[in-house]
């Protein structure tokens, strides 16, 4: 946020049920950890919101950024059976939902 702003980052845990996962993409039933990350910047334009998770994309400067950071985030969320979520507004901010299959700890571990 070049202009300054404030960015949020939450943690929860949360059940989707069949009805929750119909509205998500690529979401299935069960329990996951949640991390949601939040800016009061400008949000992110209608024409690039379909471009900001591909490999190389960026609207920085050339020597200020790769184009590889929410590509990296996307490919390992994915990798662990995850998915994202964007929001956006403009002049409203931007929040990023990560999904995470959470883990089945056994009965032995539980203290």
């Amino acid at each position: 946020m070049p202009s300054g702003g404030t960015l949020t980052i939450e943690a929860s845990n949360v059940v989707l049920d069949a009805r929750a996962v119909r509205s998500l993409h690529k979401a299935l039933a069960g329990n996951y950890i949640v991390i949601r990350v939040t800016d009061t910047g400008p949000g992110i334009p209608p024409d690039i919101i379909g471009k900001v998770f591909e490999p190389f994309f960026t609207t920085k400067e050339r020597d200020k950024g790769t184009g590889l950071g929410l590509f990296t985030v996307a490919s390992i969320v994915n990798n662990h059976d995850g998915f994202v979520r964007l929001e956006t507004a403009p002049k409203r901010g931007t929040r990023m939902i990560v999904y995470l299959p959470a883990a089945k700890v056994p009965n032995a571990l539980k203290t």
